[in-house]
């Protein structure tokens, strides 16, 4: 797993891609 950040810049989210290589919204789960 790698966490990354993603989206528009200036309003990028928490996420995480896992060892499938699928990218995970952690938004609602980590507070900035």
């Amino acid at each position: 797993m790698k966490l990354v950040r993603w989206g528009d810049a200036g309003a990028e989210q928490a996420g995480l891609v896992d060892d499938s290589g699928a990218l995970r919204d952690l938004s609602g789960t980590v507070a900035d």
